[in-house]
């Protein structure tokens, strides 16, 4: 079986090398984690077929296929080119994460979903995300960097998800620790000041300032009365 590197393209020894870097650079996912998706699902056999009636290189379901414009599964460049093409959405779905997309290419996006965003506990989605992972052997993906239209990857054709994808980086920073104890520290403060603004309101704390101030300065003529003159 051959061995996915995790270095770059030209470093593969495997099948349909070419295939994989022109999908690569069509729609932004890795290299190394196509290739390890295609020795998990199909052992480089582009006839290869599942109980399922999943078939070619990257095993698409008949529906699936249709999605992703592939017309023959057991057509390599269809099979790589489609199946890249569902693999960079599943990322993109999943914000980047590859342990996610892969889960979700297995065995289904809602599954992942109903899992609460989480791989499913399914022993065989499972093992294959492990199975993947361990060929891929690298990280999360900017779904920034993704396209599923066969532009090239990187470009503006998905300028809300990105700003989307910013705001949720930006308020994941803000929302520390930190942040929350300087917050609560102000909503007290203003929970104290809007308090002693109601209790300032009320008749017997006015009456009380009242004679305060009357004691204040009966006291203040006093001590002017005492002084020599």
């Amino acid at each position: 079986m051959p061995t996915v590197s995790t270095s770059q393209i030209s470093s593969l020894n495997v099948p349909y090398a070419d295939k994989i870097e022109t999908a690569s650079k069509k729609y932004g996912v890795p290299a190394t984690l196509i290739a390890a998706v295609i020795k998990q699902e199909s052992g480089f056999d582009p006839t290869a077929r599942s109980g399922k009636n999943a078939g070619g290189l990257m095993q698409l379901m008949p529906a699936t296929a249709r999605e992703v414009g592939v017309t023959n599964v057991y057509d390599p460049s269809q099979s790589i080119d489609g199946g890249t093409k569902y693999l960079a959405q599943k990322i993109k779905d999943n914000n980047g994460s590859i342990p996610l997309a892969l889960a979700a290419y297995n065995a289904g996006q809602g599954r992942v979903n109903a899992a609460g965003g989480k791989i499913p506990n399914i022993t065989e989605t499972k093992n294959y995300v492990s199975a993947i992972m361990a060929n891929y052997a690298g990280g999360n993906v900017d779904p920034s960097l993704l396209t599923t239209d066969g532009s090239s990857s990187g470009s503006s054709w998905d300028i809300g998800s990105t700003i989307v994808n910013g705001f949720q980086n930006i308020f994941r920073t803000l929302f520390t620790d930190v942040t929350k104890f300087f917050i609560y520290i102000i909503l007290f403060g203003l929970m104290v000041f809007f308090g002693y603004q109601a209790i300032k309101g009320s008749p017997v704390v006015n009456d009380t300032i009242q004679t305060g101030k009357k004691a204040a300065k009966g006291a203040a003529k006093t001590a002017v009365a005492l002084i020599p003159k």
